[in-house]
């Protein structure tokens, strides 16, 4: 295996090894975002320094195709091309979600941790976990019947969190109560639940 060959090779892998490291996160977005500051920076940052790499693998093998005609760089260019392709569709539809309207958003305050509900017109919501130590949000898919609003994900604080809150919702007057019995009833006198901030939205409902 000559040279030119050997470049090719390491540079196939390391962009799929890069578009991976940089997609995997973008598309696990979009059912959950850690929300802390700092591991928000720092995410943030190998995320463009991943990108700032590909876009030197780019280069160079624009430059190799063109001045030096070794198409074998296409392979390289192509996996990074595909990875900034996917990269922007994800970015497209992600700000597409969250530019849709709040038709609702009920909030629970427990001092030292928080948890919010919003339910967007296109039939998508937003649940965020909330400490002073920063939290967690998660995305997923809503319909409504009557005054129950049901979630898509079975468990929407995740699966450690199963036991806080289930994927049915009841709107209550001015509350959504978020924890059932054993008997699948809720309590309106519960503690733990959602006051409705949004009331001319949820009223539109």
């Amino acid at each position: 295996m000559n040279q030119s060959k050997i470049i090719i090779t390491i540079l196939t892998i390391l962009a799929l090894v890069f578009s991976y490291s940089i997609l995997d996160p973008e598309i696990k977005a979009f059912e959950r975002t850690e929300e802390d500051v700092i591991v928000g920076v720092l995410s943030m940052l190998g995320n463009w320094f991943l990108k700032l790499l590909l876009i030197g693998i780019t280069v160079f093998s624009v430059i190799q195709i063109i001045r030096n005609r070794k198409f074998g760089f296409f392979f390289p260019l192509s996996i990074s091309i595909m990875c900034f392709v996917i990269s922007t569709l994800i970015w497209y539809k992600f700000e597409t979600r969250e530019s849709s309207p709040v038709i609702l958003k009920a909030h629970y305050d427990g001092d030292i941790n928080g948890l919010t509900l919003f339910l967007r017109a296109n039939k998508t919501y937003k649940l965020e976990n909330f400490s002073f130590l920063g939290g967690t949000c998660y995305y997923g898919e809503y319909i409504i019947k009557s005054d129950t609003i049901i979630l898509s994900e079975k468990y929407p604080l995740g699966i450690d969190n199963r036991d806080n809150i289930g994927n049915k919702l009841l709107k209550v007057k001015e509350f959504i109560l978020i924890k059932q019995d054993s008997n699948g009833r809720y309590d309106e006198n519960e503690y733990f639940k959602l006051r409705i901030i949004n009331k001319k939205s949820a009223e539109t409902q």
